[in-house]
């Protein structure tokens, strides 16, 4: 029985240290991926900005910023549809910069 309960224990704590590892891959992972996307942006390489903007976004779904940014890589390749719908879907989090370039940029 102590045998069965300490297996139990330590499987349940690989388990743990298992979620904590891909948790911190991804957090790695996040933070790379914030440094190249703002690069990408700042050296005109927008088709490749898009890439890590839409990696970034499938990451975290949440995050306004990379939805306005995203926006202006499509809006710098003259593609006026998706840098719109991405600009109106950043005005979901209340971001003042996806407001002004909506406003600005979109009928």
């Amino acid at each position: 029985y102590i045998k069965l309960s300490f297996r139990i224990a330590l499987t349940s704590k690989l388990k743990q240290i298992k979620k904590l590892i891909k948790m911190n891959s991804l957090i790695s992972l996040k933070s790379s991926m914030s440094k190249k996307k703002t690069i990408n942006l700042k050296i005109k390489k927008y088709t490749e900005g898009i890439q890590d903007f839409s990696t970034v976004i499938r990451l975290d779904s949440l995050n306004g910023s990379a939805y306005i940014n995203r926006g202006l890589c499509y809006y710098n390749l003259k593609d006026s549809i998706h840098s719109c719908q991405d600009w109106k879907k950043a005005t979901q989090f209340q971001l003042k910069k996806a407001e002004e370039f909506l406003t600005k940029h979109c009928r």
